[in-house]
């Protein structure tokens, strides 16, 4: 078996776990997002397993690597909280250009975890949060 297609295997396998993450992860773990927990082990769980399954299961086909990267791209702009709020309008220009469900709730997400956002500390966990789907989707995605 040649390595990309051990990798496909491996990718493949991953997601054999058949219970189903929720569209709405990212705004069911808004305390996980921004940290104001301090369960450290359900913080983990939710970065390397819920977050992991959620871009495998609705994202990986629904947004491209390009408009993946733009979208983190915008973010790491962000040099602050309040500059980080002014994406706002933009993200909700993005996803109105959207055709794909799956693709448009995850920006609706982010625009909600965005009103939430309360300090610094929360812009940088949104910088993290994008950076981390950004991972998984290069992961995931076939194209």
């Amino acid at each position: 078996m040649s390595k990309k297609e051990n990798d496909r295997s491996q990718k493949g396998n991953k997601g054999d776990n058949n219970s189903k993450i929720s569209k709405n992860v990212l705004i069911k773990n808004v305390d996980l997002v921004f940290k104001r927990t301090d369960d450290t082990k359900k913080y983990n769980e939710f970065y390397l397993k819920e977050l992991e399954k959620y871009v495998e299961e609705y994202l990986k086909k629904s947004i491209t690597k390009t408009q993946m990267r733009n979208i983190f791209e915008t973010f790491k702009s962000c040099k602050s909280n309040d500059e980080m709020k002014l994406l706002k309008p933009k993200l909700m220009y993005f996803a109105g250009r959207i055709n794909n469900n799956n693709t448009k709730l995850f920006m609706k997400q982010l625009i909600e975890l965005i009103d939430k956002m309360e300090d610094e500390n929360d812009y940088k966990h949104m910088q993290k949060l994008v950076e981390s789907t950004l991972a998984y989707h290069k992961y995931y995605a076939e194209k």
